[in-house]
């Protein structure tokens, strides 16, 4: 019998010590995403890219249009960086908050400039703030299943 007290004792620690880990790895997550995980689309120099080289970036859709001419959608990021999809890209719309994985398709230097032409797909593009709010879930999580420890150590 003694020893279910002190297995009981040890659980309710355990619970306090994982919801708090759990909610310092979502407010760490929240803190450091997206911008110390992924490159700011404002701020991509292009000649610290090779054609074929993929990156990840993150930034918010300041325009978006479809040319049924060429079937092909253009994505222009925090009003510089222009991104191309193939087909009509629907889910996204001007001001969300995005990341996505691009590829550097071709350049061209014409005198001391640079032109270059980034592609992605459409399954490429995913939400910051969806993200984020898993993370915030991992934070709330985490104190729940901290209080709930909490509870449990001062019953016993």
């Amino acid at each position: 019998m003694i020893y279910w007290k002190y297995i009981f004792e040890y659980m309710n620690k355990s619970l306090i010590i994982i919801g708090l880990v759990l909610v310092i790895l979502g407010l760490v997550l929240l803190a450091i995403f997206p911008s110390s995980v992924y490159k700011s689309a404002g701020n991509i120099n292009l000649a610290n890219y090779s054609d074929g080289d993929k990156i990840t970036v993150y930034g918010t859709i300041t325009d978006i249009s479809y040319t049924k001419l060429f079937n092909v959608t253009q994505i222009i990021l925090d009003g510089k960086l222009k991104v191309y999809a193939p087909g009509d890209v629907r889910e996204w719309h001007i001001g969300d908050d995005v990341y996505m994985e691009i590829q550097k398709t071709a350049s061209l230097n014409i005198g001391g400039h640079e032109i270059a032409y980034w592609t992605t797909t459409e399954r490429d593009i995913h939400s910051v703030n969806e993200m984020k709010s898993y993370f915030y879930i991992i934070s709330i999580s985490g104190a729940i299943v901290a209080m709930i420890g909490l509870a449990l150590k001062r019953m016993s």
